[in-house]
């Protein structure tokens, strides 16, 4: 459930970026909704200045992205979890604390790390707003498919 939302949200987003008529303004918009998105299931902050993020490491509430311009919370990225419904509920219950707080560590990495990455991504267009005649090997709608149950 909690990858639904995670690649539901990705999948319309990289749609929305490759349509023809999308300037490189609506690409900005588009991934900072994206990011925004991400940043708030988990509660997420940033980006931090270097002596931001260093307050936040010394706690443990607070996930740091790999590049530390980003956090998560842990315990709203728990309450997250607590809300996904029954079955989720019932999987929880059986885990172990360690094990729950290790699954609720990734997950908010996920998202932080995610949200992180998108700020690096730059939307280019050429001067009559056409997309680059080299095309990537992968297109980002190839990267993330969402399945169907």
């Amino acid at each position: 459930m909690v990858i639904n939302h995670f690649a539901a949200r990705a999948t319309i987003t990289l749609k929305q970026l490759q349509g023809h008529r999308v300037t490189v303004c609506q690409q900005r918009a588009y991934l900072l909704s994206l990011k925004t998105f991400y940043l708030s299931i988990v509660n997420g902050k940033g980006p931090f200045e270097e002596f931001e993020s260093n307050e936040l490491d010394s706690d443990d509430k607070w996930l740091l992205s790999s590049c530390r311009r980003y956090a998560g919370s842990h315990k709203k990225s728990r309450d997250f979890f607590l809300n996904q419904g029954s079955l989720v509920m019932a999987k929880m219950e059986q885990m172990s604390e360690v094990d729950i707080d290790f699954l609720v560590k990734e997950v908010t990495k996920l998202f932080v790390e995610a949200a992180a990455r998108i700020s690096r991504i730059v939307g280019e267009r050429d001067a009559n707003n056409e997309i680059s005649d080299e095309l990537p090997a992968v297109l980002p709608n190839e990267l993330v498919r969402l399945e169907h149950s």
